[in-house]
C-alpha cells in the first residue's frame, strides 16, 4: 500500500458514508480513506496525512462537487468549533448515518445479527444539549478569561459567546463567569505550565424546570476564598 498512496499526496475521490467518530469514508483505488468535514455524495480533493496497512487518513482541501445532503450550518462557528461535527449535513441523513453505524458496530464488532429499529427523530434540533463542559484559559497580557469549546483538532479555546445547541441560560452564566473570575483575580489552568486554578466549567441543565447545576473543576485540593465568592455570586444572580 505504501507504493500506492504517499503522505502529502493530493487525491480526488467520492465520499461513500459517515463512520464512527465523525469522519467520512471513501475509496481511492480500492483503498479506504477517512477524511473529516465531508458528506456522503461529496466529490473531494484531500491531502493524505497518514498511510497505514489497510487504510489512509486525509484532510479536506477542496469540495469538487458538493453533495445534495449538505446544508448550511446554523452556527457561524461550525466549521472551526470542536463542539459539533455534522451541522453541515441534513438532519435526516445524520439519523441514517447514526443508524447504520450502530448496525455495523453490532454486526462486525459485536457479532450480533439483530434488527435495529429506526431512530426516533428529535423534535428539537437547537438548544437541546443538557450537558456542557467548557475548558478555561487566559490571555497572557490582559488575563482575560477564555471559556468555550476547543477548536477542531487542537486545545485552542474558542471564546464562545453564543452556542445555538445549548440553552441560552448557559451563554448568560458563562459570560458572567468570564467577567467575575477576572475581577476576583482567579487564574485559569495552563496546560503547558501545570499552574492555575480553574480547569473546566461543567453544566447540567434541566429542560423540565430550567434549572442547572454548575461544577467548577479546579487544580487544587483546597477551595480558595475568591472561588467561593464566585460560586455564591452565581447562586445569587441565577
Amino acid at each position: 500500500m505504501d507504493g500506492v498512496l504517499k503522505k502529502g499526496e493530493t487525491i480526488e475521490f467520492s465520499i461513500e458514508k459517515l463512520v464512527y467518530g465523525g469522519e467520512a469514508m471513501g475509496k481511492y483505488n480500492d483503498i479506504t480513506v477517512f477524511v473529516p468535514d465531508a458528506a456522503p455524495g461529496d466529490r473531494v480533493r484531500a491531502e493524505v496525512i497518514s498511510v497505514k496497512k489497510n487504510y489512509a487518513r486525509a484532510v479536506l482541501r477542496e469540495i469538487v462537487e458538493p453533495s445534495e445532503k449538505r446544508v448550511k450550518p446554523f452556527c457561524a462557528l461550525a466549521n472551526i468549533c470542536g463542539g459539533c461535527q455534522w451541522q453541515y449535513i441534513d438532519y435526516e441523513e445524520q439519523l441514517r448515518a447514526k443508524q447504520k453505524i450502530v448496525e455495523e458496530t453490532l454486526e462486525k464488532i459485536g457479532g450480533f445479527k439483530t434488527e435495529v429499529k429506526n431512530i426516533i427523530a428529535s423534535p428539537v434540533t437547537r438548544e437541546y444539549r443538557c450537558k456542557v463542559q467548557f475548558p478555561a484559559a487566559q490571555t497572557k497580557v490582559s488575563k482575560r478569561f477564555l471559556v468555550g469549546y476547543y477548536k477542531k483538532g487542537t486545545h485552542e479555546i474558542i471564546n464562545i459567546k453564543h452556542c445555538p445547541v445549548q440553552p441560552g441560560l448557559i451563554d448568560q452564566v458563562t459570560a458572567f463567569l468570564r467577567e467575575r473570575a477576572k475581577e476576583l483575580k482567579l487564574a485559569a489552568y495552563n496546560e503547558k505550565t501545570g499552574k492555575g486554578l480553574i480547569r473546566h466549567f461543567v453544566y447540567r441543565y434541566s429542560s423540565t424546570n430550567h434549572n442547572f447545576v454548575l461544577t467548577i473543576v479546579i487544580n487544587s485540593d483546597k477551595t480558595p476564598e475568591n472561588l467561593l465568592k464566585l460560586c455564591n455570586a452565581v447562586k445569587e444572580i441565577f
